[in-house]
């Protein structure tokens, strides 16, 4: 077995490429070895100009190669060098890698260009320009000798005649004809650097009105297939590609077998070959009969044929004695013809017909054939033997003619052939097509789709990364294909992109039956995916080469885009579904997914199945933990409360969250409430149970609603509002507590929906009031100042208190412009209060501040506009302001509260105590005063631990110099402790009930409540009075 020969190779197809693959497979069959080749440009791409590289990086087939043949900008030197380290050989054809030394075989681009210029000079022409593009090597000799030879013929070379292409395929010759024809036509005759520069540019004159060659002659170079199919046929230079291909195998067998082989140029000789575009006059069938050569016997007329049909043919005639059997057999029928003999060898003669029959699409070829008969048949009848025989002329020149129209049904045929086989090479390519791009069924990576081609057998190897090769030197083996089956297929793992293909696979590349291993790129702009390796048949003489493989290749990167997208909808469709029934945050059902199997469930009763049940949570205490530790441990919460209501459910139940702290439960075949009752409260105890976030421990209870789902609900919308209207019924009550649904909570549910209606209409209407309570020195029993409360005075219900509707404003948003009204309401009747009662001047107004009003950027800019409007002195403002709504974001809240102090309001922490704030937090905030919470002081009577609880808040309000305000003060023994404890300020009950503004004379004139207040009893030791400056100081 010989070598196994390695080509790597941008593209596989087309005139050059195909030709030089089919030079290097037969030089590989003479040495009895294998080929793969192994493609670096993307799959599917066909058009390509060699000055774009397309380097190849990836190690691939390395172990598998003996050497490796490298075309044109196929791989640089740090690739070669780093393959010969492996002590294998490199040989590159067109191309000199700078920085790497190797045999090179190159055409002779001077003496074919000489041999042009000179013919050129021969037809008249002294102005001949040059169209190419410098990049590429090839391009510079080329235009180097055009300069030479003009030099050596006596001619200056004209810099204005050069005119670059830009590239070298047809866009080049298009844009250099424009340049030509812009400059007025300089030239009379112009050599190309490549043939599809000259067709560019003849195409492009002929469209402008200019006949080839009469305005301008044109000689291209590579003498390629599009070369004679021109109108007019185009004069090229002939470049040996296929013998290129055959002599870099033979430079690499050297260097295999050890051999000593010169690195660097090994020139292949170039030809012009003449046709009309130069010049010379066309190559008719008949022309130049009387000419005397041609050949005289039937050997001299086999060695004719065989150089026309050989030359540069090397796959298709491999057997040049095939050629001579065919000549004799021409010969002998020419010979009968002379002799008058009767019939002729039909069965030779059909055999030699089919035998040429692979002149295919080449005109010149069989033009050049039928002139050899004819010389041959003028010959035969000049010849002594027949030369007095009038009759002889006839006969021979009828059988001249009858061969002729034989040979050219035999050429007619085979691009018949030709035809037929480019039909069923669509129609592969369309069913290949339907099967991986048209169906979902197949996966594509299984190859299975290759028993709808030719191919003998195939691997596939994928990046196990997912897309791009960078970093990666192995591949996956998913899949392998052997159509029958007699050789071990490679299992699927992982192996070494230089293990790849695998070896079973490069043995089954039997070039003596077509077969080669054609490895190519899984990359489609830019997205690789790995490699492609099938053996299958060599058809280097198709107009596209072995680029069928190359669209397999294309179609299967296509189809695992498609398979890859695909996946990726569904999962997204997956996502957007799970999104769409699914709560984000605790993954447990949402509302929509509820209501979907609660109607099932309203279904199934109303059919007779058993009853279920519909809870309604919310939780008690969520808003304090979210507010005072933030979102994130409010979300952490929620998470853990739903892992919890998990465990207390059935696999049949169903748990949703609906949003913020509220959740719904559906219990299946719940039978009576009694059942539903034990399911809350163990729901209650589950979630009552205390929470560790984020370093604190917190605990929250859970208010329940049960609606039992009865036969006469029609509607799960109704069971849903029944289950709320309990929920908000126990919640009303006494939180953490469950209630069963009765009638009447719904006109409870219905009443809180009307107020949040109504009141969106109180605010204009002119319902709202403010009230306020005075906050009384418990020293003197003096109006120290007063606090603005609103009440809502209902036309049907008479005077609402807060607590009915404040909670609801803050939830549909209407706290913020309440907000603003109020700060409104209270700087004015500071105002009327200063202006007209006397004493009021020293009077403070405070004012709640909610905590979506709070966070509104406009704040600042609202209280200072109240402030300048209503001219009043910022230190008799008060803003109060929740614990829970500063520890919210605590940092944040410092910079927002410093604004407003160094505006010069006074800031109170409202109902201390209630809310989660650090110590060190409350240290850093810039306030003035601590608000104790009602509930606190409520406890004073009873509860030692509350006693205990507000005389931490005073001496701690002490330490850090903050005046505390005692809320809901409503006995005399309140008052008294709060007085021992030196509380300097209360309010409450006890000293007046919130009143509207009219009523001034309790809030401002004397000591009204001096008899409320008595001398302290015992004095408690407290720290010394922080100075009122050091109060109002802003920490830094």
């Amino acid at each position: 077995m010989g070598p196994t020969v390695g080509v790597v190779s941008a593209s596989l197809g087309g005139d050059y490429s195909g030709s030089l693959l089919g030079g290097i497979a037969a030089g590989v069959r003479a040495v009895g070895g294998r080929l793969v080749t192994i493609r670096t440009m993307d799959a599917g791409v066909f058009a390509f100009d060699f000055d774009d590289p397309t380097l190849l990086r990836a190690e691939v087939a390395w172990d598998r190669v003996s050497g490796l043949i490298v075309t044109v900008n196929s791989a640089d030197a740090t690739y070669l060098s780093a393959f010969r380290r492996t002590g294998k050989p490199v040989v590159t054809v067109s191309d000199l890698v700078e920085g790497f030394a190797c045999p090179a075989v190159l055409p002779d681009n001077g003496s074919g260009i000489t041999a042009a210029v000179r013919h050129l000079v021969d037809h008249g022409h002294r102005r001949i320009a040059f169209a190419g593009h410098l990049v590429q090597r090839d391009i510079r000799e080329r235009h180097a000798a055009y300069r030479q030879a003009l030099r050596d013929l006596g001619i200056t070379p004209d810099p204005a005649l050069f005119y670059e292409s830009g590239s070298n395929v047809l866009r080049g010759g298009t844009d250099a004809a424009r340049f030509l024809i812009r400059d007025g036509m300089p030239a009379t005759a112009l050599i190309a650097g490549t043939d599809l520069n000259a067709v560019g540019i003849m195409r492009t004159l002929v469209e402008a009105g200019y006949e080839v060659p009469r305005d301008l002659a044109v000689i291209g170079f590579d003498d390629s297939a599009v070369a004679a199919h021109q109108t007019p046929s185009l004069s090229s230079v002939r470049q040996p590609i296929r013998e290129i291909g055959v002599r870099a195998v033979e430079l690499l067998v050297d260097l295999v077998e050890g051999r000593p082989t010169a690195p660097g140029p090994h020139l292949m000789p170039t030809e012009l070959v003449v046709r009309e575009s130069c010049g010379c006059p066309p190559a008719l069938v008949l022309d130049d009969l009387s000419h005397p050569s041609g050949a005289c016997s039937a050997d001299e007329l086999a060695e004719q044929m065989t150089g026309i049909l050989c030359h540069g043919r090397i796959e298709r005639v491999r057997d040049a004695g095939a050629v001579r059997v065919a000549a004799r057999t021409l010969v002998d029928v020419l010979d009968r013809a002379a002799r008058g003999s009767d019939g002729s060898p039909q069965p030779e003669l059909r055999a030699t017909f089919e035998g040429l029959e692979r002149l295919s699409g080449d005109p010149e070829r069989l033009t050049r054939l039928i002139h050899c008969l004819h010389a041959y048949g003028r010959n035969l009848v000049a010849s002594p033997r027949y030369r007095a025989d009038r009759s002889v002329a006839e006969r021979v020149e009828a059988a001249v003619r009858g061969l002729s129209i034989g040979l050219s049904q035999a050429d007619a045929r085979a691009q018949r052939t030709d035809t037929n086989r480019f039909v069923e090479t669509l129609v592969e390519q369309y069913t290949l097509s339907v099967h991986l791009l048209g169906s979902d069924r197949e996966d594509p990576r299984t190859l299975a789709w290759l028993r709808h081609t030719d191919a003998r057998a195939g691997c596939l190897g994928l990046w196990p990364g997912g897309v791009g090769a960078a970093g990666q030197d192995r591949l996956a083996v998913v899949a392998s294909f052997d159509r029958d089956g007699a050789r071990q297929r490679q299992e699927p793992g992982p192996v070494t992109t230089r293990a790849f293909p695998p070896q079973e696979l490069v043995d089954l590349a039997d070039l003596d039956d077509d077969l080669f291993c054609y490895v190519a790129p899984l990359r489609v702009r830019g997205r690789d995916r790995g490699w492609l390796s099938l053996v299958g048949r060599l058809e280097a003489d198709l107009p596209t080469g072995r680029e069928t493989m190359n669209q397999w290749a294309a179609l299967l990167t296509v189809a695992l885009e498609h398979r890859d997208m695909m996946q990726s909808l569904r999962e997204q469709e997956e996502q957007l579904r799970h999104a769409a029934l699914y709560d984000e945050l605790t993954d447990l059902p949402n509302r929509a997914l509820f209501l979907d199997r609660l109607r099932q469930a309203v279904l199934h009763t109303r059919r007779g199945a058993p009853r279920f049940a519909v809870l309604m949570l919310d939780l008690d205490g969520f808003k304090v933990v979210n507010d005072s530790l933030g979102h994130l441990v409010g979300d952490q919460l929620l998470i853990e409360v739903a892992a919890r209501i998990r465990t207390c459910l059935r696999d049949v139940d169903t748990a949703a969250r609906f949003g913020g702290d509220e959740f719904a439960i559906l219990l299946e075949e719940a039978g009576d409430a009694e059942g539903a009752i034990l399911i809350a409260e163990r729901l209650q105890a589950s979630v009552s149970r205390p929470y560790t976030l984020d370093g604190e421990e917190v605990a929250i209870s859970v208010s329940i609603g049960v609606a039992v789902g009865v036969p006469e609900y029609e509607d799960a919308i109704d069971i849903l509002r029944d289950a709320d209207a309990a929920m908000y019924w126990a919640k009303s009550r006494e939180k953490g507590t469950h209630a069963i649904f009765h009638p009447t909570m719904r006109e409870r549910a219905l009443l809180r929906l009307r107020t949040q209606g109504e009141l969106r209409q109180a605010l204009d209407a002119g319902e709202l009031e403010a009230h306020f309570q005075p906050i009384v020195d418990l020293d003197d029993g003096r109006s120290a100042s007063c606090e603005a409360l609103i009440r809502w005075r209902h036309p049907g219900r008479g005077l609402v208190q807060p607590a009915e509707f404040l909670q609801i404003a803050e939830e549909c948003g209407l706290s913020v412009p309440i907000g603003r009204w109020m700060l409104e309401q209270a700087c004015g009747q500071l105002q009327v209060w200063r202006s007209t009662v006397a004493g009021a001047e020293d009077l403070r107004v405070s004012v709640n501040i909610s905590n979506r009003q709070f966070w509104r950027q406009p704040l600042l800019a609202e209280v200072a506009d109240a402030l300048r409007r209503h001219r009043i002195p910022p230190g008799r403002l008060v803003l109060e302001i929740t614990e829970g709504v500063v520890m919210h974001d605590a940092e944040l809240a410092r910079a927002k509260l410093a604004d407003l102090h160094d505006l010069g309001v006074e800031l109170h922490i409202d109902d201390f105590g209630t809310g989660y704030s650090s110590l060190d937090a409350l240290h850093n905030l810039p306030i003035d005063a601590l608000k104790i919470d009602r509930s606190f002081v409520a406890g004073i009577d009873g509860a030692a631990t509350s006693r205990e609880l507000v005389r931490t808040i005073v001496l701690m309000a002490a330490n850090l110099g903050l005046d505390v305000i005692a809320e809901g003060i409503e006995t005399r023994a309140q008052c008294d402790y709060l007085r021992e404890l030196r509380c300097r300020y209360g309010q409450g009950f006890l000293f007046s009930r919130p009143v509207p503004a009219g009523d001034r004379g309790c809030l401002v004139e004397g000591s009204p409540w001096a008899d409320a207040v008595s001398p302290p009893r015992v004095a408690l030791p407290v720290p010394p009075e922080v100075p009122r400056a050091s109060r109002r100081s802003v920490p830094s």
